[in-house]
């Protein structure tokens, strides 16, 4: 399992920079298909890490300022495509489904990679080859997620 460190003592401005060069590289290194946490800084039910699908590895955006859906793309800012999982119910802090809406984010919000899934379920399919549709995280995948440094308390 990758993570990112997190900074001890008094937060400054070259460490929140140091965490987001260590978050980009982080998510440079993604690969498709790869389980990631990515930062909620607005969760409705207080929850302080998100779970994704990594759709590839981040990019920098070369074109001019865009917005995507709802997303404004900076130019030279990085960027990666995910499918978020939602957690089910929504209140577990342990179960999640997939969402197949795919979106842009910032890479600032990746703070670990290869997130270890302890169970999963299939529901009833002809694929052979199908994705879980259900997964969990063992309470201790789920502390060491949300025992990483968020970039705005920094």
């Amino acid at each position: 399992m990758t993570k990112v460190t997190a900074c001890t003592g008094t937060r400054t401005r070259s460490q929140r920079d140091v965490v987001s060069r260590e978050r980009r590289t982080l998510a440079e290194e993604i690969s498709k298909g790869e389980l990631i946490a990515m930062e909620s800084a607005e969760d409705p039910n207080g929850f302080s890490f998100w779970l994704a699908r990594a759709e590839g590895p981040a990019f920098q955006h070369a074109g001019p300022r865009a917005t995507v859906a709802g997303r404004t793309l900076i130019p030279g800012g990085w960027y990666i495509n995910v499918c978020y999982f939602d957690r089910f119910p929504p209140t577990s802090p342990s179960t999640f489904k997939l969402n197949t809406e795919s979106y842009t984010e910032n890479t600032e919000g990746v703070i670990a990679r290869n997130v270890a899934v302890v169970e999963s379920s299939r529901r009833r399919s002809r694929r052979l080859n199908a994705r879980a549709t259900l997964i969990s995280l063992s309470r201790e995948e789920i502390q060491r997620l949300e025992d990483m440094p968020s970039l705005d308390s920094m």
